[in-house]
C-alpha cells in the first residue's frame, strides 16, 4: 500500500498485443501503478473496479474496438472523466478525428517513442490533476477561508500559468507560473484584457471559450499561440473552466496554460526529419510523392498543366570509386544547392536517393517555360565542382514528362519521366529527352 502511495497515479493499458502492453509497463510502472487488459470487455471491468487515472487505449482490438470501448466509459457517469490516450499504428487524419470524437484526449503512433509516451502521460497526468484541483478549489472557496487561502497557495506555487478572466475579458488573477510562462507581473497584467496575451488573427478563440463558459462546459486542452511580454510567441497548451460565484452564476473562467514550446518544436524537427533528405536537406520521394499527389489534384481543378522532370548524375560512380564518397557526398550537396538556383520560386527540387533528383514544376499554362528551366540545369554543371582541392566535372541526363499528355497518376508520370531520363543518357548524357510514347 505504501508503494502505491509513493506513486503519481494509475493508469490502465488496454492492448491486444502483449509485446506492446510489456513495453509500455515497462516504460511507466517506475512512476505510475499500471493495471493492464488485453480486450475491451476486460478494460471496462477493470476501469470499474479500479478508476484509473489515465488509460491508454488501444483502437485495433478484435470484438470490441477502442472507439467502442471508448464511448462506453465516457457513457459511464463514474468513469466519463477519465482521460483516454488512444494508440494506433494508422496516422491519417480521419482516424484520429475520429479518435477525438470518441472522447479521447490525445493521440500516440505505434511503433512507441519512450520519450513521447512518457512526456504524454505525464502532461495528461498533471493537467487532470490540476483541473481536479480547480474545480475542488470552486466549491471549496465557498466553504471556509482557511480553504481558500491553501488553495490559492497550491495555485501559486503551479508551473503552470493558472489565471481567471472576467466576463468583460479582463485578467482578474495571475499566479507565479504564469508570471514565469509569459514575462508579466501580477500587478503589470491584472486588470489589463486577455486580449494582451492572444495574437489578433486568434482572437476568435476567446469568443469560442467564453461562449462554452456560458453554457457551464469546460474548454478542454487545446494547443494554440500566446504572445510574451517580449514579443514572442510561444505554443501553449490551454484547458478553460467556468468559475462560479454561491449562487451558482458564472463570474468568470479560469484557464490553465502550459508552455509547449519545446515539445511542438521537437515534433515538427521529427516531422521534417522525416520528410527530408539528410544529406541534402531536399525533400526525400516520401514528401515529394505527397506534393506531386496535391499538385496533380490541383492541375486537374485547374486545367493547368505540370512538367516533372526526373534528373541522374552522369558517371557518379566513378567520383565515388576514385575520390571517395565523401566527396561523393559533397557534390551531391553541391548538386543540390545549384540545382534550386537554376528552378522558378514555385518549383520544387527533390533527392529520391543515390544519385537521382526530381524537379516539379507546376502550375504551367503552356510549357514553354520547361524548356528554359532545362537550359538552366544542364548550365549549372558547367562550372566544374570543387572537391577536395580537386576540380571535378559532372553533368546530368534528364527525362521530362508532361501532365496531362504524358500521364495522369503520380506513378504513371514518375514511370515514364524515368524511361525519358535513360534515353536521354542513351543519346549521349548531358541532356534531356521529352518522353514520347
Amino acid at each position: 500500500m505504501s508503494e502505491e502511495r509513493e506513486k503519481h497515479g494509475t493508469i490502465l493499458i488496454v492492448d491486444d498485443t502483449p509485446e506492446n502492453v510489456a513495453l509500455l509497463e515497462a516504460v511507466l510502472s517506475e512512476e505510475y501503478n499500471i493495471r493492464t487488459a488485453t480486450s475491451g470487455s476486460q478494460a471496462l471491468i477493470i476501469a470499474g473496479e479500479t478508476a484509473p487515472d489515465l488509460i491508454l487505449l488501444d483502437i485495433m482490438m478484435p470484438r470490441m474496438n477502442g472507439y467502442e470501448v471508448c464511448e462506453r466509459l465516457k457513457s459511464n457517469p463514474n468513469l466519463c472523466d477519465i482521460p483516454v490516450i488512444f494508440l494506433s499504428i494508422l496516422d491519417s487524419t480521419e482516424i484520429k478525428v475520429k479518435a477525438f470524437k470518441s472522447g479521447g484526449v490525445d493521440y500516440i503512433t505505434k511503433p512507441f517513442q519512450v520519450a513521447e509516451v512518457q512526456a504524454r502521460v505525464k502532461t495528461h497526468m498533471r493537467i487532470s490533476k490540476l483541473q481536479l484541483r480547480l474545480e475542488a478549489q470552486n466549491q471549496i472557496l465557498e466553504q471556509i477561508d482557511a480553504e481558500r487561502t491553501r488553495l490559492a497557495m497550491i495555485v501559486e506555487s503551479s508551473n503552470d500559468a493558472i489565471f481567471s478572466v472576467s466576463p468583460d475579458n479582463i485578467i482578474a488573477s495571475w499566479n507565479r507560473g504564469a508570471e514565469d510562462i509569459f514575462g508579466y507581473t501580477a500587478g503589470e497584467i491584472i486588470g489589463s484584457p486577455v486580449f494582451t496575451l492572444i495574437p489578433a488573427a486568434l482572437h476568435h478563440e476567446r469568443s469560442h471559450i467564453w461562449q462554452t463558459i456560458l453554457s457551464g462546459n469546460q474548454v478542454e486542452h487545446f494547443e494554440t499561440i500566446r504572445i510574451r511580454k517580449d514579443g514572442s510567441q510561444i505554443y501553449v497548451s490551454i484547458t478553460a473552466s467556468p468559475l462560479f460565484n454561491s449562487d451558482g452564476e458564472i463570474i468568470g473562467n479560469s484557464v490553465i496554460a502550459r508552455d509547449v514550446t519545446e515539445h511542438r518544436k521537437m515534433e515538427e524537427a521529427i516531422k521534417h526529419q522525416a520528410q527530408h533528405d539528410v544529406l541534402t536537406n531536399l525533400p526525400n520521394r516520401q514528401l515529394f510523392m505527397e506534393l506531386l499527389s496535391l499538385e496533380l489534384a490541383q492541375a486537374r481543378r485547374n486545367g493547368k498543366k505540370l512538367a516533372l522532370l526526373f534528373l541522374d548524375l552522369d558517371g557518379f560512380k566513378q567520383v565515388n570509386d576514385t575520390l571517395g564518397h565523401s566527396c561523393g557526398d559533397r557534390l551531391l550537396q553541391e548538386v543540390s544547392q545549384r540545382l534550386k538556383s537554376g528552378i522558378r520560386d514555385s518549383d520544387t527540387v527533390a533527392r529520391l536517393g543515390g544519385d537521382e533528383f526530381t524537379v516539379l514544376m507546376p502550375d504551367l499554362t503552356r510549357t514553354d517555360g520547361v524548356r528554359i528551366v532545362l537550359e538552366k540545369i544542364l548550365g549549372v554543371f558547367k562550372t566544374p565542382f570543387m572537391l577536395d582541392g580537386v576540380a571535378v566535372e559532372s553533368s546530368t541526363s534528364i527525362g521530362v514528362c508532361i501532365f496531362p499528355d504524358d500521364g495522369d497518376s503520380s506513378e504513371e508520370l514518375m514511370k515514364n519521366a524515368d524511361i525519358a531520363m535513360y534515353a536521354a543518357k542513351e543519346s549521349g548524357r548531358n541532356s534531356y529527352q521529352y518522353y514520347k510514347a
